[in-house]
């Protein structure tokens, strides 16, 4: 994101596979499912320490204060 933008979350979707009964969890937006200069969506995952998925979502996001023809890069 541009410095001075800012990121707003219009619409999240999760579905829940399995509980976490222990250990520890990791996650974040690790993949970008679709991105155009001013909106896009990202599919954020947790998951548990066995590396079984916990959780799965799709973020949609709306990045504002971007100039029209600057071109954002996908989050890798």
């Amino acid at each position: 994101m541009t410095p001075g933008g800012r990121l707003v979350g219009l619409e999240l979707n999760c579905t829940l596979h399995r509980a976490a009964l222990g250990g520890l969890g990791t996650g974040g937006l690790r993949t970008a499912l679709h991105q155009e200069p001013r909106i896009g969506a990202r599919q954020p995952a947790i998951r548990d320490d066995r590396d079984r998925l916990i959780r799965s979502a799709r973020l949609a996001c709306l990045l504002r204060g971007i100039a029209s023809r600057q071109v954002v890069q996908p989050i890798k």
